[in-house]
């Protein structure tokens, strides 16, 4: 059973760890965050998918149309708050959102309501467009996006992708 965390701040940055990593917290509308350090991959834009190291927590790239290998499961989280790059005297740690749930995503272009997402070649960005790109199941918008901006989607799972 995981312990529920009450004080949390899910729309900021922490220069000191608060929480264990990994750790997970159900907001009060069931959507699930867990607790990440992003210590070498840069700056975390908020609202872009980036894979993780299920291993350490800690944030690895940030999505492309392309993952890697075949048979290869990349787990997916979202930041809802921009995190600051660590670096070897300094580390940076969030609540990011991996799903199930409701959270804001960005578009690479215009979505319509209800709509399955792919992945892009634009890092981090969702689309509707199956072309050349690979779904991340179970997500899908809640309304349109009205070109490329952020919008809210759902998830029915935790967020990954595989090829």
């Amino acid at each position: 059973m995981t312990k529920q965390h009450t004080a949390v701040n899910l729309q900021s940055q922490d220069t000191v760890q608060q929480f264990r990593l990994g750790a997970l917290h159900i907001d009060e509308l069931g959507n699930h965050y867990r607790y990440f350090k992003n210590y070498t991959t840069g700056a975390l834009t908020a609202y872009l998918l980036y894979t993780y190291d299920p291993d350490t927590w800690t944030i690895s790239d940030a999505l492309t149309t392309t993952v890697a290998a075949s048979g290869e499961v990349h787990p997916l989280c979202c930041p809802q708050v921009a995190v600051s790059q660590g670096t070897s005297s300094a580390s940076y740690w969030a609540w990011m959102f991996v799903g199930p749930g409701r959270a804001t995503f960005t578009s690479a272009a215009a979505i319509t309501a209800q709509a399955k997402i792919f992945t892009t070649a634009t890092a981090g960005k969702v689309d509707d467009n199956s072309s050349s790109t690979v779904l991340i199941p179970g997500l899908i918008t809640y309304d349109a996006f009205a070109s490329a901006v952020t919008g809210i989607c759902k998830a029915s799972n935790e967020l990954y992708v595989s090829n």
